[in-house]
């Protein structure tokens, strides 16, 4: 498993979710980093985690720096390059044994499924919540 004491975590296309709010008041000792190309939407965030903008295709974090990476309904909402070009950033950043977590509309074997596996050598992959409207995938590196 991931050490929590010194657990890194990225959330992807954060925009105005409460997510790392409620993560942070859960898990104090995680370090919590949001990503959101939207200045607007990052400035109502109003939380004591730090905050980057960045394009989620070309973030300039270093190789293997985080030990999870979430996403909740951004790449429901990205193009298929894009898609592509994010997901290799994020196999790129995350550490070995990292975990993508991923919140969307879409099952298993769904376009964005077969687009997050595109190339990638993910370990495992499995949907580890399903739901009344969403799925929650989770790939490990």
């Amino acid at each position: 498993g991931i050490n929590a004491e010194y657990m890194g975590v990225l959330v992807v296309g954060c925009g105005t979710s409460k997510l790392s709010y409620h993560l942070s008041r859960r898990f104090k000792q995680i370090t919590i980093i949001n990503v959101d190309f939207a200045l607007n939407l990052l400035s109502t965030l109003n939380c004591k985690q730090e905050t980057v903008i960045a394009d989620v295709t070309r973030p300039s974090f270093r190789s293997n720096s985080f030990d999870v990476a979430l996403d909740k309904g951004t790449f429901d909402g990205l193009l298929r390059p894009d898609i592509i070009a994010t997901t290799n950033e994020i196999y790129r950043i995350l550490k070995t044994g990292g975990k993508l977590i991923v919140c969307t509309v879409c099952p298993k074997g769904g376009y964005l499924y077969q687009l997050i596996l595109n190339g990638e050598k993910w370990s495992s992959t499995r949907i580890i919540k399903k739901c009344k409207y969403y799925y929650i995938h989770m790939y490990i590196k």
